[in-house]
């Protein structure tokens, strides 16, 4: 049993994660034919394909196959015994051993090695030399087997593909379950009789390490029980998880479990964590491995500091990786995690793709790149707002604490620890979402949350019963994505322009490389253009391959249109490019080729799980795509395929990103007063309801199909259904622009309109307070800039402000902004719909009100407007000292109150403008107890002495700040009592008169003129600076330097029915609009 380590990495070498060899099919087999003494091409492949040898990746995998020679191995012993070089019997003088410590030599001339094996080779020889050393005593039998296990691919050996008896033979008279593989279980099995051996290898991931136990503990009961629990530094195996073929089938793993948790799946990469405190200095070293058993620990750099910030270790070490010594940790002396490793964008989980650029940013040593110059191919946002991108990660168990193993208690058990392990860090450290599952026969839960969870372009879940271990076979896990469900995925048409052969796919249908398993797909790139020009030939861009959803039938099928058609071989020449009907550009990220290229290429109908982007290429692709069907092309044409701008639409709108262009045309649009089209936020209730109809169609109700039918397919929103009974929520709305005394209608809407239990990223949210806003009355006109957005019922709800109190948050991560249940918030997003009793909105469209204690509901009503302009405008254009003056016309509006006050708290004194009326001297008395220095009125503009007194007011000071809400006349009539480099900001015009700015100002006085958007300002700044502002404005409230504007509020009672309260609220907006009212008028709804 010496031997036993070595023989069963030999016997399973993809099982091998501590040697990368840097060499894949091609590159061994150039290097081969000199260490046989060949020559070269003798050994298959002709140099087709071929890599550079600067051109080492990490996988060492190659998918282009030759088709004269697919297993190098094979051809190896060909070679071999064509030169009778040895005899087939002749067996070699290496002892397994030997083989073994070549193996070694030979992978640590790749930097991807594991760095155990590294430092045994601090200088090594070259590849040739080892291989020489290794195949030389070898026989053609042996070598055989040697190269396969270099390739860490004996299934060409173990399992031989049938003779070359053709393609349609192969492809329809063999079964393939008639070899059944050998795994790595069976073979310890049949090492070890009493199936100690497998239950080691149960908890620990790496074959060496299960070997070695095996062979030190031998037949001694205590040894054996002392070693079988994890190991620190050794990989513990990782669960696989079943498919859920629907909702009634995933659960249908749980019969016997009371409580199951649905987990958010999240779309990272899996992270192994195993983080050891030291004892003679109390530093703590960390290392990580990834889904295929590699350790990553210096590829994943960029996490290192998170563990220790989410394990409470602090930064107080020299050392690069072993830098940290303990604080409060309640890790004493070890802990294994598992988590997920993600890109985190601003308030959410990031596209898959980004990862890799931002592993390689923060990552030491191999996978370290530098920035590469950017290509025709390269995303258009893929460097776009990269300071705000972050790798995070989000855990989800804990196997090991303090060298006591937690894989054999339950899953309840073990998410306490993890719980109490963690301290969550938003936007870095966070625990992944779960939600209860309580199981019954009919159960309706789990569809909802898997709803909103696509509703909220998330991959998936995956379902955990509460009482089961970890890795346990009786109780596995459940992974429930929308592409298992069956006649569940998206749907689009592509073009398919050529086929090749691909090995691993070959591999599974048992086919040699005579048939074509994959396909070359694309979408046309210029349909406009050929529109308007009919000779021009349509363009296709071929960026993705598909291998997999055709039968073996529909793919004989396939095969043999291809082979009967007049077809091209890759690459074509310059004549038969030309004879084509179409050109194509095959995108440079694909890394294999195809074979042939089709004269006439296929319509195919495919289905996958949403959308990705492969690294370097700007175009969405669809990710794990399937092949549900070639059309005719007597029924349809492969010119109606797909072109790129429809796909890129549907992808945007897939992953939850609005089209690029959207910003841009929704201003144009504002423009010219046209109603903009709703954002992807907007549309999430409606995805919601759409998901849960087809999963009803696809799989009925769980438990009872027809009532699952009744409850879950809900009914679309309607004014008349509506009306037809009272409900806890209700909206003042209307379906197009117009007068409010006309069009605007309260409604009542159904209990079904928003779920109890939010989905990941938002928040349920209730109305205390909601201004009615002159802006507001013009939205509904449709006369302002911005317009709201509809709901997928047609109409519009009305409200751009409002102070609203959390009810419940989703998830239970921590992914919430520090928001809990009871928190006030306020509005950051334009057009929100506020005049509504109760919302789902995202995390990131709302801001907390910190420390409310001194706030009432009218300042956090009103907060978010008003003060923050007068608040911004003060501070950003001019450099303001203490007693610098600031004038401003319409200095009784909401801002105008707000800028006396927000002014005299910094001691800078203000001339104030406002209309003339007849209870003038009231209206100055009223700003002056606000803090007015100097009250006026328009006509005392033109009074001539007026110039003397300003002068005499300011001691000859330049006024450098004027704030204009009014335009027209009185705004040019202002600028004159402005000194030199004044800045004149406009954030409003009530007149509704153009502002006419004389010349001799802008040269004469040096002005600059500036316009102001508190919404704008909300888009262009961070989070933590608008988080600022709510705290330096609720600073201000808290002591009594910025009061609440005199107010009324109007309450749409309980008891009230629709049409009474729709009447009353019409009646106020009459009264707005005839300006009976001097004070902020503030929305209510009963409770």
């Amino acid at each position: 049993m010496e031997e036993g380590i070595p023989f069963g990495l030999l016997v399973f070498p993809e099982e091998d994660g501590r040697r990368k060899y840097g060499l894949g099919r091609v590159r061994l087999m150039r290097v081969l034919e000199r260490v046989l003494g060949v020559g070269e091409g003798v050994l298959g492949g002709g140099g087709r394909g071929e890599r550079g040898d600067g051109d080492e990746e990490e996988d060492e995998e190659e998918d282009e196959e030759d088709g004269n020679g697919w297993c190098l191995g094979l051809e190896v012993e060909r070679v071999l015994k064509a030169k009778q070089c040895q005899s087939e019997t002749e067996c070699s003088s290496l002892t397994i051993a030997q083989i073994d410590e070549l193996l070694d030599e030979l992978s640590s001339t790749s930097t991807f090695t594991h760095s155990t094996i590294l430092n045994k080779y601090p200088t090594h020889r070259s590849k040739f030399d080892i291989l020489k050393s290794l195949y030389r005593p070898l026989s053609p039998f042996e070598s055989k087997f040697i190269t396969q296990i270099i390739l860490k691919d004996l299934h060409p050996l173990l399992y031989p593909s049938l003779n070359d008896i053709g393609y349609s033979k192969e492809l329809m008279e063999y079964n393939t379950k008639s070899v059944r593989m050998l795994r790595v279980e069976d073979v310890m099995r049949v090492w070890d009789s009493t199936g100690w051996m497998g239950r080691v290898w149960r908890v620990r991931g790496e074959m060496e390490d299960v070997v070695k136990e095996f062979e030190e503990c031998g037949e001694d009961e205590k040894l054996r029980e002392r070693v079988l629990k994890p190991k620190l530094g050794s990989m513990i195996k990782l669960p696989k998880s079943v498919k859920g073929r629907n909702c009634y089938h995933a659960l249908s793993y749980f019969k016997k479990s009371t409580m199951v948790w649905g987990e958010t799946k999240y779309d990272g990469e899996r992270a192994q964590i195993h983080v050891e405190i030291l004892e003679d200095d109390g530093t703590s070293n960390i290392r990580i491995w990834s889904k295929s058993g590699r350790e990553s620990t210096w590829d994943r750099l960029g996490v290192h500091e998170i563990i220790r910030d989410a394990l409470g270790l602090n930064k107080s070490g020299k050392s690069r990786v072993s830098s940290n010594r303990v604080t409060t940790a309640r890790v004493k002396r070890n802990v294994v995690l598992d988590a997920e490793m993600v890109a985190w964008y601003k308030d959410h989980v990031d596209e898959f793709w980004r990862i890799r650029g931002l592993v390689e940013q923060t990552a030491s040593g191999p996978r370290r790149r530098t920035k590469r110059q950017r290509n025709d191919f390269d995303s258009q946002d893929e460097d776009g707002d990269s300071q705000s991108r972050h790798l995070a990660l989000i855990f989800f168990d804990v196997l090991v604490l303090d060298d006591e193993p937690l894989l054999f208690e339950s899953y309840a058990t073990r998410r306490q620890h993890l719980e109490s392990l963690i301290k969550v860090i938003p936007t870095k450290a966070m625990l992944s979402d779960r939600y209860p599952i309580q199981m019954s026969p009919s159960s309706l839960i789990l569809q909802k949350i898997f709803a909103e969870h696509l509703a909220n372009h998330m991959e998936g879940l995956v379902l955990k019963a509460e009482e089961s271990q970890y890795n346990e076979y009786g109780l596995p896990w459940v992974k429930l994505k929308k592409d298992y469900i069956e006649g569940f995925g998206d749907c689009v048409d592509l073009v398919i322009v050529g086929a090749s052969w691909n090995r691993d796919r070959a591999r599974e249908l048992r086919v040699t490389p005579n048939v074509f398993t994959t396909f070359f797909v694309g979408v046309i790139t210029n349909r406009k253009e050929c529109q308007l020009q009919p000779d021009l030939k349509p363009h296709i861009l071929v960026y993705f391959t598909v291998s997999y959803g055709l039968s073996r039938k529909d793919l004989e099928d396939v095969n043999f249109r291809i082979k009967n058609s007049d077809n091209v071989l890759y690459p074509p020449s310059t004549k038969e490019l030309n004879g084509l009907p179409f050109t194509f550009t095959l995108s440079s990220h694909l890394d294999c080729k195809p074979k042939t290229i089709l004269h006439i290429p296929f319509l195919a109908e495919m289905v996958f799980a949403g959308f990705d982007k492969s690294y370097g290429c700007k175009y969405y692709e669809p990710r794990f795509p399937r092949i549900t069907k070639i059309h005719d092309k007597r029924e349809r044409s492969w010119s109606t395929c797909m072109d790129i701008t429809e796909l890129d639409k549907i992808a945007r709108e897939c992953v939850g990103k609005d089209r690029s262009e959207k910003e841009i045309d929704d201003w144009c649009k504002s423009l010219w007063g046209l109603p903009t089209s709703p954002t992807i936020g907007m549309k999430r209730q409606m995805r919601v309801d759409d998901i849960l109809e087809k999963l009803v169609d696809v799989e009925g109700g769980l438990g009872d199909a027809r009532r699952g039918e009744s409850e879950l397919k809900r009914r679309k929103l309607d004014f008349r259904r509506m009306e037809d009974g009272l409900s806890l929520n209700r909206a003042v709305v209307y379906s197009q622009p117009g007068d409010p005394t006309q069009v605007l209608k309260v409604i009542s809407l159904p209990s079904s309109y928003l779920s109890s239990s939010p989905p990941p990223g938002t928040i349920n949210i209730r109305f205390l307070l909601s201004p009615i806003n002159p802006a507001d009355i013009n939205v509904i006109e449709g006369v302002y800039p911005t317009k709201p957005s509809k709901t997928e019922d047609g109409y519009y709800i009305g409200g751009n402000e409002g102070l609203a109190r959390v009810t419940a948050v989703g998830g239970n991560s921590g992914n919430n902004g520090n928001l809990k249940v009871g928190d006030w918030v306020v509005m950051q997003r334009q057009q929100m719909g506020t005049w509504s009793m109760e919302r789902n909105v995202e995390i990131g469209d709302v801001i907390k009100i910190p420390n409310r204690k001194g706030i009432s509901e009218v300042d956090g009503a009103t907060i978010t407007v008003n003060p923050p302009t007068a608040f911004n405008m003060l501070k950003d254009y001019a450099k303001l000292e203490e007693g610098d003056w600031v004038m401003q016309n319409g200095a009784n509006s909401a801002v105008g109150q707000a800028v006396i006050q927000i002014a005299a708290a910094r001691n800078l004194k203000t001339l104030n403008f406002v209309r003339n009326r007849d209870d003038i001297s009231q209206l100055k008395e009223q700003l002056s107890s606000l803090g007015a220095t100097q009250v006026l009125t328009y006509d005392d503009l033109e009074d001539r002495a007026l110039r003397s007194k300003v002068k005499e007011w300011t001691n000859g000071k330049d006024i450098r700040l004027a704030l204009n809400c009014v335009g027209g006349k009185e705004t040019t009539a202002m600028l004159k009592y402005l000194g030199k480099e004044a800045h004149l900001v406009s954030y409003g015009a009530m007149s509704k008169q153009p502002l006419s700015l004389p010349t001799s100002a802008f040269i004469f006085k040096n002005l600059t003129a500036h316009g102001f958007w508190q919404s704008r300002w909300y888009t262009d700044r961070p989070g933590e600076e608008r988080e600022d502002l709510m705290e330096s404005l609720t600073q201000l409230i808290r002591g009594g330097k910025l009061q609440a504007p005199q107010h009324e509020v109007v309450t749409v009672e309980k008891k009230d029915d629709d049409d009474t309260a729709t009447n009353k609220l019409r009646q106020v907006f009459g009264r707005l609009a005839q300006g009976r009212y001097g004070k902020k008028v503030l929305l209510k709804f009963g409770e």
